[in-house]
């Protein structure tokens, strides 16, 4: 006969603080709101897991009567401060690879590999991402002329594990300006400035001197710089009983790309004559992506609305599409729970991602 674990009262003290909580009578006003997600996607060939708690202070309470609650903070017009963060992490399966033979590279080994005809055949090592993402953001509404800015920077940090290890280190800077045209409807244009760095160091060792033997140390480092611009639009209205709200974007995206690899010789026993250190560097030529997308949501009620959205990337070669489905209950004003689905395709990896995720929100 088995016996059970005794309960944890870190979980029951957790479960009583909800139920208090949810018994509290109903507010018709708010100042502060926090919402926290977990999603989990899989597909062919990559896993992936995203952890993220997002927290908006209003500058003024915000009354959600007479309206949707999802949409109070929209049309309440009131400034706001945000803060996010999100956790990222991922990992790409191994997939074939081909090799000219006899020609077997270095890091994959024996086990891992088999001749294939003419060519030899290796699996290479999955490939694992974390990152970490913090980000602020302030938004000025200026409701006599409906007129609006935003300002949101981000700073993300993170690793790449395979093969070579990579070190990442990014910023994203985005402005925009908009306006309220209706007290439901809006339009703004906004630039984003996304810089991130990559870098990678590998050495090799001289431990038996022989005729070619050298030690060198290589290191990389990669840049990215993308330039966004896009127009983005929101309306919120009512047909019958019922609201429903619909949004949607259109955004360009030039990249540009740097390379720069500088070789060091750490070891030359043999006093080989070849030059100290190399460096080299070039630029990787980038197709302009246009990316558009529109989601809809119809409220059944003011707590609860199902919506759908899609989303389209074109990279010049590949074209990458998101569908969405997602709903969401207010099971007291104060308290949301959120279930969200994505599909997608992507051709520029060849692999399709399902994705889950579950939201819980409060207002205060």
């Amino acid at each position: 006969m088995q016996h059970r674990k005794p309960r944890s009262p870190r979980l029951c003290l957790f479960a009583c603080a909800i139920l208090c909580y949810l018994s509290q009578p109903a507010v018709g006003a708010f100042q502060f709101e926090v919402m926290t997600n977990h999603a989990q996607g899989e597909g062919d060939f990559t896993d992936n897991k995203t952890n993220n708690i997002y927290a908006t202070w209003y500058w003024t309470p915000v009354s959600a009567a007479n309206m949707p609650l999802d949409e109070a903070g929209f049309l309440s017009q009131t400034s706001s401060l945000s803060y996010g963060y999100t956790q990222l992490e991922s990992e790409v399966e191994p997939r074939s690879l081909i090799f000219i033979a006899p020609i077997r590279p270095p890091f994959f080994s024996p086990s891992r590999t088999h001749q294939d005809g003419g060519f030899r055949r290796a699996i290479a090592p999955s490939i694992t991402t974390d990152l970490d993402q913090h980000q602020i953001s302030y938004t000025h509404i200026h409701k006599p002329s409906g007129w609006f800015g935003l300002i949101r920077a981000s700073d993300i940090q993170g690793e790449n594990d395979s093969v070579v290890p990579t070190d990442i280190d990014g910023t994203r800077f985005r402005v925009a300006i908009g306006r309220y045209f209706t007290p439901t409807s809006t339009v703004q244009l906004y630039v984003e400035r996304n810089d991130e760095v990559s870098k990678t160091s590998l050495s090799t060792t001289c431990s038996i001197p022989t005729f070619l033997c050298i030690g060198l140390t290589s290191r990389s480092k990669n840049e990215k710089d993308d330039l966004i611009v896009g127009l983005a639009a929101k309306h919120v209205g009512q047909l019958t009983n019922h609201h429903y709200a619909i949004s949607g974007f259109v955004q360009h995206t030039n990249s540009e790309i740097d390379l720069s690899i500088r070789t060091v010789v750490t070891d030359n026993p043999l006093n080989l004559p070849i030059p100290p250190f190399q460096t080299t560097s070039f630029s990787l030529p980038v197709d302009d992506i246009w990316s558009a997308g529109v989601n809809a949501t119809w409220y059944a009620t003011r707590s609860a609305g199902i919506s759908a959205g899609y989303t389209l990337t074109d990279t010049g070669s590949n074209q990458d599409q998101t569908y969405a489905l997602a709903g969401h209950w207010y099971v007291r004003p104060q308290f949301v729970v959120r279930i969200n689905l994505l599909r997608s395709h992507l051709e520029g990896i060849r692999d399709n991602i399902d994705q889950v995720g579950i939201s819980f929100g409060a207002r205060f």
